[in-house]
């Protein structure tokens, strides 16, 4: 899965629900916990999205 996809999907799993965590991502889209650990901050920084929890 290209990045520009998976942190479409995060986006969209955000809209869903309003808090998310590295577990619950990492098994959904079948990437790593440190794969979706750098999306989140990608996304935080750029200011994107927010909601995300350790775990």
């Amino acid at each position: 899965m290209l990045p520009a996809e998976r942190l479409r999907l995060i986006k969209q799993l955000l809209t869903k629900k309003e808090e998310l965590t590295t577990n619950e991502v990492a098994l959904k889209l079948a990437v790593s916990k440190d794969t979706v650990r750098r999306d989140f901050d990608h996304l935080a920084q750029t200011g994107q999205a927010c909601g995300f929890t350790a775990g």
